[in-house]
């Protein structure tokens, strides 16, 4: 929670796929949180899709088409889960035990 996380896709396309990333079956569109974008390096393309400052609304599939005029869509999805680390949301009191005694904390 918090940090950014990135989605890599590399792929080869005779002709160039066009490409769609979605969350939960839905299109993206580019905004300053999430967003992709795609490179071309001699025919090997590179498609990441960056989603910033991550937080629990943003478990989900995420999701990459891509198409090509001449072949089946290839799709490959990824779930997004995220952490947090445990946090004392009260103050705590200190307790004197004497070894053998019980204690319970609520």
């Amino acid at each position: 929670v918090g940090s950014d996380v990135t989605f890599v896709a590399t792929y080869l396309g005779i002709p160039t796929p066009v490409v769609a990333w979605l969350v939960d079956g839905q299109p993206i569109v580019n905004s300053e949180r999430i967003f992709f974008e795609t490179v071309e390096n001699d025919g090997l393309y590179t498609s990441t899709l960056t989603v910033r400052s991550v937080d629990p609304s943003d478990e989900k599939i995420y999701s990459i088409i891509l198409t090509s005029s001449n072949k089946k869509p290839i799709l490959a999805t990824a779930t997004l889960t995220t952490t947090q680390a445990p946090e004392i949301v009260s103050d705590v009191t200190s307790v004197a035990v004497e070894e053998g005694e019980d204690i319970v904390l609520n």
